[in-house]
């Protein structure tokens, strides 16, 4: 779906790069593939010692959430809730740790799924 959907924008514009088509729904559904997911993403989800025992969802679940939060927002100009407004904070830390984590171990790893 993510190649369909980013061959129908690159028609659309065919002067920006593919990575910049991408949506943050096709960056969580590239992230949760299998083959990416082992090959690539799963060791930067690693973060802290219990997360070994997760499984991809329970450590890529919160980026669906974020999605969908974001969707609302941005969609439906709705306001989120004090709790909504935590659970984001607590996606935002996360995310950052997992980028740094990326960032540290100077990953150029992307440019293998294309």
């Amino acid at each position: 779906m993510v190649r369909e959907n980013l061959a129908t924008r690159k028609r659309k514009y065919p002067n920006i790069s593919e990575y910049n088509l991408l949506s943050l729904s096709d960056c969580v559904a590239i992230i949760r593939s299998s083959i990416t997911w082992e090959k690539i993403f799963k060791k930067h989800f690693i973060i802290e010692k219990e997360d070994n025992k997760k499984s991809k969802n329970d450590l890529t679940n919160f980026l669906q959430k974020l999605v969908d939060l974001r969707n609302r927002v941005i969609h439906f100009s709705k306001k989120l809730e004090n709790n909504e407004r935590e659970e984001l904070k607590s996606y935002s830390n996360r995310f950052d740790k997992i980028y740094e984590k990326w960032k540290h171990n100077n990953c150029q790893e992307f440019d293998k799924i294309q």
